[in-house]
């Protein structure tokens, strides 16, 4: 087997923010799949279970708040995008061309969020 050295690296900082999403989607295999509209399975909850978050389903809202209110178009893509847009590869592409838009140093879902999964204050 091939050894990547990105899969020893941790994501240093904010769990919830783009770049911890991007860390997380370089591990995934890119052609893999997703089902958006599954909250146990989709894109999202599998990144909150890998960043260790006690609860990880989150609802359409809170998606679409997710990186300044880009979550919707990095987990879905365009609006009438295809099942071809669900994949981890494209979710990737998608979350690299927001990224120079974003303050990697806000939070990129809220405080609420926040609170919600790790019980901040």
């Amino acid at each position: 087997m091939l050894y990547d050295p990105k899969w020893q690296g941790q994501t240093e900082g904010d769990p919830l923010s783009l770049a911890s999403l991007i860390a997380w989607l370089e591990k995934q295999p890119p052609e893999r799949k997703y089902r958006y509209r599954n909250p146990h399975s989709c894109l999202v909850a599998q990144w909150l279970k890998a960043a260790g978050t006690e609860q990880w389903v989150l609802h359409a809202d809170d998606v679409s708040r997710l990186f300044n209110g880009a979550g919707d178009f990095v987990v879905m893509g365009s609006l009438f995008g295809t099942a071809a847009d669900r994949t981890f590869g494209a979710a990737l592409d998608r979350a690299r061309a927001i990224r120079p838009s974003l303050n990697q140093h806000e939070s990129p879902a809220g405080g609420e969020i926040r609170q919600t999964f790790f019980g901040d204050h």
